[in-house]
């Protein structure tokens, strides 16, 4: 039977049987996934009927690592090399950590994104670039997801030049990777590359408080890429 919450290292495992009010019976393995921002849902095949799987928060993984669960340490490694990359790759906080335009430079920029596997001597990416041209005037770290970073990110941008330019173009790339499955924020990053002056759609994603819980490490495998298969 199906009960409300699960912690994601108490869940069932894959090939574990249930059973569902509506008479469906199946494994662990055979519900239904959808993600959200801080848990896993897991509806029945049949009738919808749902469950959540909470994401675990740091202080989860590092205790489940610590207590020698294989997929806590695999989380963990994930997690520092994370904290990792953001103190080596610091993200722009300040317009006045952009550089100037070129005196010739375009009135549009492009934001774009940089996927690791175009050059495999760049293992730091992905990245959010900012193109004047051919010319990349700013890189900092993409991270899967990030509604709230990328939509700082393109503020910032404005902020920076807004005066120089008349438009910044966002890649569809760089859009569904900020964005994620979280396909309807996608409102919010396109009204934040538009400018200062465009409209702000109201927030229409309850996800991110459907459940109290504290730092969240989504996905459990890495936040910086799209989330694998989440089930055990």
């Amino acid at each position: 039977m199906l009960r409300v919450h699960y912690s994601w290292y108490q869940q069932p495992a894959p090939t574990s049987p249930v059973t569902c009010d509506c008479g469906w019976a199946g494994t662990w393995e055979d519900l239904d996934q959808e993600p959200f921002e801080q848990l896993l849902q897991l509806s029945c095949p049949e009738c919808d009927t749902h469950t959540n799987v909470l994401f675990p928060t740091t202080a989860e993984i590092r205790d489940a690592a610590a207590a020698g669960n294989p997929d806590a340490l695999k989380q963990l490694q994930s997690v520092d090399q994370q904290r990792e990359r953001r103190t080596k790759h610091p993200e722009a906080s300040s317009p006045t950590q952009l550089p100037g335009l070129p005196a010739d430079g375009p009135r549009i920029l492009r934001v774009d994104h940089e996927y690791p596997e175009r050059d495999p001597r760049d293992p730091d990416g992905p990245w959010l670039v900012v193109m004047a041209g051919s010319q990349i005037l700013w890189r900092q770290p993409a991270y899967w997801e990030d509604v709230d970073g990328g939509e700082r990110f393109l503020r910032i941008v404005w902020e920076r030049y807004g005066d120089q330019i008349d438009e910044v173009d966002l890649s569809r790339a760089a859009l569904c990777y900020i964005c994620g499955d979280r396909w309807n924020q996608l409102g919010r990053i396109e009204a934040a590359a538009l400018g200062p002056n465009a409209p702000r759609p109201e927030p229409t994603d309850t996800r991110s408080t459907s459940v109290e819980q504290g730092e969240s490490a989504l996905p459990p495998s890495d936040r910086d890429g799209p989330p694998a298969d989440s089930t055990k």
